[in-house]
């Protein structure tokens, strides 16, 4: 029987099915943020949206990497699904924590990219080490600075309302947009 897996090892393909898993639980946490900056206590319409733009992001990052699993000839094994963070709590937590939040996953994704930047180099894999260098180590590096930008946004400003407003809506506007193109 033929396949389509040529030097494509086992920890790539480990690797490949964490960073699914990976993404998938990165989206189930962001749709907890998004539901509870809807909330009467919190209210952040803005944030609620980028929050849900962000699911939808890492839902289709978890497809690319599904796609390109099986494209290389490796199964695909995404176990119970969790959220990354502890959610314990997350309707009591002031919308700095919840954008800090969101920027620890950010920070999670991006670490698990460096790991599988690594075994691709170590295993001498050209096709894995170009796909996570031209399509995926730039876009989230910028969705890094953005979230940093935004903490850093909430805390200076002093006030969530005023900057969900006059930030994050025309924001969310500008992102779907750009999507839509």
């Amino acid at each position: 029987m033929q396949t389509a897996r040529v030097n494509y090892t086992e920890e790539s393909e480990h690797s490949i099915n964490k960073a699914i898993e990976l993404h998938k639980q990165a989206a189930h946490t962001y749709d907890h943020l998004a539901a509870t900056c809807a909330t009467e206590e919190i209210s952040m319409p803005g944030f609620c949206k980028f929050f849900r733009l962000c699911s939808q992001r890492q839902r289709r990052l978890a497809e690319h990497w599904i796609n390109y699993q099986t494209m290389r000839g490796g199964k695909v094994h995404v176990p119970e699904v969790r959220p990354l963070e502890d959610l314990s709590g997350l309707y009591r937590q002031k919308l700095d924590n919840l954008v800090e939040m969101a920027l620890g996953v950010e920070e999670k994704i991006e670490h698990h990219l460096r790991q599988l930047h690594r075994i691709a180099v170590s295993a001498d894999d050209v096709a894995m080490r170009e796909y996570i260098e031209k399509k995926l180590s730039l876009p989230q590096l910028h969705v890094i600075r953005m979230m940093v930008n935004h903490v850093n946004g909430v805390r200076v400003s002093g006030n969530d309302y005023l900057y969900d407003r006059t930030t994050m809506l025309p924001l969310v506007k500008k992102l779907r947009r750009e999507l839509t193109r």
